[in-house]
């Protein structure tokens, strides 16, 4: 399932993160068409330099598979979607988005039962 790393966010409180991690799920699950918002999982890293923190902001998404469906307009629509959600909680920010799709071939695991070297 897809998996959005937000990066450059200026200091804000939980409230408005969880605020934009639902609209940032909506966008996805919409723009896909095949999933609900609680296939997408969403994670704000900290930045551990505060200088340029909000005015570029930097919107991946990884682990999406690749689908037949999935077609480049489909993931084009998905990087804008994603990128006008940024732009809305952010509009002094260049927002930048960046999808990558994965063949489901090269999976990962999830929760495995013993791990595998």
């Amino acid at each position: 399932m897809p998996v959005l790393t937000i990066q450059g966010i200026p200091g804000a409180s939980s409230h408005i993160l969880e605020e934009l991690m639902k609209a940032l799920r909506i966008a996805v699950a919409q723009s896909l068409g095949d999933i609900s918002e609680d296939d997408v999982s969403v994670f704000f890293p900290q930045d551990l330099c505060p200088a340029g923190l909000g005015e570029e902001i930097i919107i991946s998404v990884h682990g999406l598979y690749d689908k037949p469906e999935r077609t480049d307009e489909v993931l084009r629509k998905l990087a804008t979607a994603i990128a006008g959600v940024g732009h809305l909680w952010f509009p002094q920010a260049k927002i930048e988005s960046f999808v990558t799709t994965q063949k489901p071939s090269h999976s990962c695991a999830i929760n495995p039962s013993k791990p595998t070297l």
